[in-house]
């Protein structure tokens, strides 16, 4: 019906001649005084109107079957880019306008392709190059540990502080590029699994416990033994990124600082809490916290703030179907937690 009434709108000028010929033929049967003057006026009308109809018909058919050649013909560029144009100027038998026309079209289809290629293959040359950089970067990282693990002895303590928490920080700007890289690529490498939240945690808090004691900060860690669907590597880089954070933005005003981490479950979701009772963040700033470098009036100003942190943690909760909850009061606590789906067994 689409299709008909725009037939009409554009060709509706020859219906309208073909009408004002019977009108004129008509007019010549009644002064010629003919006695089937009504019935042939009537016979030309209707004549004239049913060509009309099947002329539409016909074109209208004819005009889907161009455009589904076209379709499949544009669909399929780069099986046969060389005889393409020829097909279709072929198959459209176009005015000399209409060709133009569909020959810059076909023109600037081709061009969008191989830009999409080149922007592809130039992805990939970028993630591979991240991605050996980091590999390689992480040889002097792990020396580094290496010496401050069996020279810990010949250096005072704050001098070994200082060192480890530089090279903790090394390493964490460098996981957070790989997974950068990795959460802009094409194809990626989760394995989805059931993982206990409780042996994820206990693994962060093993690695961080060494860095977040240097802070002077509590642990308060009562993670239930609930298991949930998720890609283990991710989660555990997503709970690095929280971490940092709760070290970065701590408040050295308080006496007492701490991270809690705890687990509600609920009937349908499964809820991991981390909370920390650092700077905290104001509440019009909350929504745009994942944003990829905000950092907000909190911590402006401070060379170490990124805003890359909260921003990968919401990109990887994004790949693994995950929510992520953040609540806040300035100078009071920071709370982010991660949803999980329950699954049924």
């Amino acid at each position: 019906m689409k299709n008909w009434w725009k037939w009409c709108r554009e060709y509706g000028i020859f219906l309208i001649v073909l009408l004002v010929m019977d009108l004129f033929t008509g007019g010549f049967l009644w002064l010629m005084d003919a006695r089937s003057f009504g019935v042939l006026f009537l016979l030309f009308l209707g004549l004239s109107v049913l060509l009309f109809v099947l002329g539409s018909i016909l074109s209208i058919r004819k005009e889907k079957q161009r455009q589904q050649r076209l379709w499949e013909i544009f669909s399929n560029l780069s099986d046969c880019p060389d005889t393409v144009a020829d097909e279709v100027l072929y198959w459209q038998q176009m005015t000399e306008e209409q060709s133009r026309v569909y020959e810059l079209a076909y023109d600037r289809i081709l061009e969008l392709e191989q830009q999409q290629k080149q922007s592809l293959q130039e992805q990939k040359e970028y993630e591979d190059y991240i991605e050996a950089w980091a590999h390689e970067i992480k040889i002097p990282l792990s020396l580094m540990t290496l010496v401050l693990e069996n020279r810990r002895e010949d250096m005072s303590a704050p001098v070994y502080e200082k060192m480890n928490y530089t090279n903790r920080r090394m390493q964490d700007y460098v996981t957070q590029m790989l997974y950068y890289a990795r959460l802009k690529a094409v194809h990626k490498d989760y394995v989805m699994e059931m993982v206990s939240l409780e042996e994820v945690c206990e693994d962060v808090v093993e690695e961080y416990t060494e860095y977040v004691d240097a802070q002077s900060i509590e642990w308060r860690v009562q993670v239930g033994k609930e298991q949930v669907l998720t890609d283990r590597k991710g989660l555990h880089f997503m709970l690095e990124q929280i971490l940092n954070n709760a070290c970065k933005y701590k408040d050295a005003g308080k006496e007492t600082s701490y991270i809690e981490m705890t687990t509600v479950v609920e009937e349908n979701r499964i809820w991991l809490q981390i909370k920390d009772n650092g700077l905290g963040a104001e509440e019009a700033e909350i929504p745009f916290l994942p944003d990829k470098g905000f950092t907000g009036k909190t911590v402006m100003g401070q060379a170490k703030a990124t805003g890359m942190g909260l921003y990968l943690v919401a990109q990887m909760a994004k790949d693994l179907s995950l929510c992520v909850d953040i609540e806040s009061k300035v100078g009071e606590s920071f709370i982010i937690r991660i949803g999980f789906p329950v699954i049924s067994r």
